[in-house]
């Protein structure tokens, strides 16, 4: 009789630790709700100096309140327009270098999934200032950058080399060029962007002002 209790309450147990890895491993597979953009693409994330960012470039179509992007194909020399493209007018880049956005797009405040924005020059040099020296070799994709890059990857941030776009499409695997929230007119006549750049073989993340019009990839950093 005690034996056959014993056998109950062994069986009882394993059963009940069953269910709870079970309970686990399913939790664990519900992705965040506020990582899904509307176009219900899902993006780890990594914390980073206190920081959480995107893992991956952000590659959604649509506006956080739903509202399709511009998908513009033609030449971006003179776009004057919230806009985005795939490189190379090409849907599979997307899935590994996110898409190009230009400034434009930025600027309506809506391109990050709710919750989550696109970084301002503070949040970019904290991200810098925290992986200092060789930031952007801690920062970089260990694979995906020409003749295999320099990238170490230590916080999981793998920046990939997304090219970019304005008369043509340049630098794909060679050069990752990422839009800040800052902009201003300059001279009453161009709209000009900060922007934060990593080179294949440059250990440093460089600062940059370039034109609104211009395409260019896109992280997210969460809402404080």
């Amino acid at each position: 009789m005690t034996t056959g209790k014993k056998l109950y309450y062994s069986a009882f147990a394993l059963l009940g630790a069953t269910l709870l890895l079970f309970s686990s491993c399913k939790k664990e597979n519900v992705p965040d709700p506020s990582t899904v953009d509307a176009d219900g693409n899902v993006y780890p994330t990594v914390v980073i100096g206190g920081q959480e960012w995107f893992a991956e470039n952000l590659r959604t179509t649509k506006y956080n309140d739903g509202t399709s992007i511009p998908n513009v194909t033609k030449s971006w020399e003179i776009q004057s327009t919230d806009a985005y493209c795939w490189y190379n007018n090409e849907p599979d880049n997307g899935n590994k270098y996110g898409a190009l956005y230009n400034w434009l797009a930025v600027k309506t405040g809506k391109l990050c999934p709710t919750g989550w924005h696109v970084p301002s020059v503070e949040e970019w040099q904290a991200l810098m200032d925290y992986a200092a020296p060789d930031n952007a070799v801690k920062l970089k994709s260990t694979s995906g950058w020409y003749n295999n890059g320099n990238g170490t990857d230590d916080y999981g941030f793998s920046a990939l080399p997304g090219g970019y776009r304005d008369v043509f499409f340049k630098d794909l695997g060679l050069y990752g060029h990422w839009w800040t929230s800052y902009g201003f007119v300059h001279e009453q006549v161009w709209e000009l962007a900060e922007s934060r750049e990593m080179y294949w073989g440059y250990k440093t993340v460089y600062r940059a002002l370039v034109y609104s019009s211009i395409g260019y990839s896109v992280r997210c950093v969460k809402d404080n």
